[in-house]
């Protein structure tokens, strides 16, 4: 993997538990991938699980650079990227939005220092029955995955709609767990799927990010705003272009 050695342990033949699969893939999946950022190409990375009383412990070590001392308090920090990983991406919010994902499924997530050492984060999750949230399911679309579909949504539940448009998964899981408390939340992982959500379930506001694949931001705020249909819908462009020029292109296409 990238020149990186990866290794699965554990001391269990078997344990039965309940798990929220989703949030669970999405933790692990961000450690591992973080684990590759800031570990050199021929270096290794560990996971390791293991279960104390009524814990099951998940552990994700490497030999990579590690989280500087002055740095540690920072590192569930949103946005924090540290120095000295390799160039393969991130939006630096996936190690804080992996500690609320284990809080909200009753564990939690914390980094153990260790000096002149790689990095070793530890997932701890209960052994017990767990009250399991609503699962997106992905609608199959011809050479492409359409949007997220929430059948939890489809019923009596009269919040307002909020789709958000975004082709990075770590944001668009973030910005849903930000709203989901006080809207219904749909997702779509480019400009192209959210034009055709909106046109059909007609939302109540839109949050798009500028940068996307097939259709960015702006042109999918200029094709709701002049179609009759989502014309009166207000968007949010969410972008790193704070320049003034960026904010009057946004603000011409009616954002």
């Amino acid at each position: 993997m990238n020149g990186v050695e990866l290794e699965f342990e554990t001391e269990l033949d078997e344990l039965w538990m309940d798990i929220d699969v989703q949030k669970t893939q999405t933790i692990i999946f961000n450690l591992i991938f973080n684990a590759i950022k800031f570990t050199p190409r021929g270096g290794w990375i560990r996971v390791f699980l293991y279960q104390v009383d009524q814990s099951l412990k998940v552990e994700v070590e490497d030999n990579g650079t590690g989280v500087p001392p002055g740095d540690v308090h920072r590192v569930f920090e949103r946005f924090y990227q540290a120095e000295g990983g390799r160039s393969v991406g991130g939006s630096g919010i996936g190690l804080t939005l992996s500690r609320e994902l284990a809080r909200l499924i009753g564990g939690d997530l914390s980094y153990k220092y260790r000096e002149n050492k790689g990095a070793l984060f530890c997932l701890e999750m209960p052994v017990e029955e767990l009250e399991l949230s609503s699962t997106f399911i992905p609608v199959e679309g011809v050479g492409h995955p359409e949007y997220m579909v929430d059948r939890s949504l489809e019923g009596s539940d009269d919040r307002d709609l909020v789709l958000v448009v975004e082709d990075q998964k770590d944001i668009r899981s973030y910005l849903k767990m930000c709203l989901q408390d006080k809207y219904r939340v749909q997702l779509a992982e480019d400009g192209k799927l959210g034009l055709d959500y909106a046109l059909e379930h007609i939302p109540d506001i839109v949050i798009s990010d500028v940068m996307m694949p097939r259709m960015d931001g702006l042109e999918l705020c200029d094709r709701l705003k002049n179609d009759q249909r989502t014309s009166h819908i207000p968007l949010i462009l969410l972008t790193a272009k704070a320049d003034l020029g960026s904010r009057l292109e946004g603000l011409k296409q009616g954002a």
